[in-house]
């Protein structure tokens, strides 16, 4: 999933907003930083709810981000829609935080102990 959104990504920044290198270097170190604070505040909410709440939650967001970005997507030049773009970006990476980290920790709650780094390796 990650490696297509890195694929994607910069042809659809410099064809809806013109952007260059520098620019769509910026976004994804911004993009780093709320991946960073992602992975901080899931540790703090996955203690507070159960994995499949925190599972759910993340496909409804990634329902969400998909609608958001299909509203947002042109195929044109359009500045005005940076904002909205920019309001999609972090629902679509939390909701790619709450689905990859928690199904990972309730496929090693599944898996013997000692066949999880081979399970890990083959999932």
């Amino acid at each position: 999933r990650q490696a297509g959104v890195e694929t994607v990504t910069p042809p659809i920044l410099e064809m809806m907003f013109k952007w260059g290198e520098l620019e769509i270097s910026i976004y994804f170190i911004c993009c780093g930083v709320t991946v960073t604070l992602g992975f901080l505040g899931l540790g703090y909410i996955g203690k507070k709810f159960q994995d499949r709440t925190l599972v759910l939650s993340g496909l409804m967001l990634l329902c969400l981000t998909t609608a958001w970005f299909m509203v947002v997507y042109t195929n044109t030049y359009n500045p005005g829609r940076l904002p909205y773009f920019m309001i999609g970006v972090p629902l679509d990476i939390l909701s790619g935080l709450l689905i990859g980290v928690i199904t990972a920790s309730l496929f090693s709650k599944l898996i013997d102990p000692s066949i999880q780094g081979v399970a890990h390796g083959i999932r």
